[in-house]
């Protein structure tokens, strides 16, 4: 996939320095279409190390929720809020109380676009997001 997109980073770690490099390539790329995936790792890291409802897990979750709020003011900045569909996925949540999960195939899909209003599991993500940007898919794939 690197060689097919105008930019490619992974292993940035912190949510600051996913989310500053963020703010960065908004500023670079936010005036022509593009497609953004930002991936904070964060509350997955704490949720592993210190479980569910660890005040470090919940101290995560409120900030990537900064980060989506600062990423969505420069959509604002920039003046295309209006016409940027956002997505925002969940990967998994923890079994009660343990660092853990056993089966977690239900995700959080929200997004601004109206469309997105289904409840599904992880498999659905995927083909829901190509099928509102009508990209094909294989006889197998089902949007949620």
């Amino acid at each position: 996939m690197k060689s097919k997109v105008d930019y490619f980073e992974n292993g940035l770690g912190v949510n600051e320095n996913v989310g500053n490099k963020g703010l960065e390539l908004l500023d670079k790329y936010g005036r022509q279409r593009f497609l953004a995936f930002f991936h904070f790792q964060e509350p997955d890291h704490a949720g592993h190390a210190h479980g569910e409802n660890s005040s470090e897990y919940n101290a995560m979750i409120i900030d990537d929720d900064r980060w989506l709020g600062r990423l969505t003011d420069k959509l604002r900045e920039l003046g295309i809020d209006k016409r940027t569909y956002v997505f925002v996925i969940v990967d998994h949540g923890f079994d009660e109380g343990l660092t853990s999960h056993a089966n977690a195939p239900f995700v959080i899909l929200g997004s601004n676009n109206p469309d997105v209003m289904r409840v599904g599991d992880r498999r659905d993500v995927a083909a829901t997001i190509l099928e509102i940007f009508d990209v094909p898919m294989a006889r197998t794939a089902r949007p949620c």
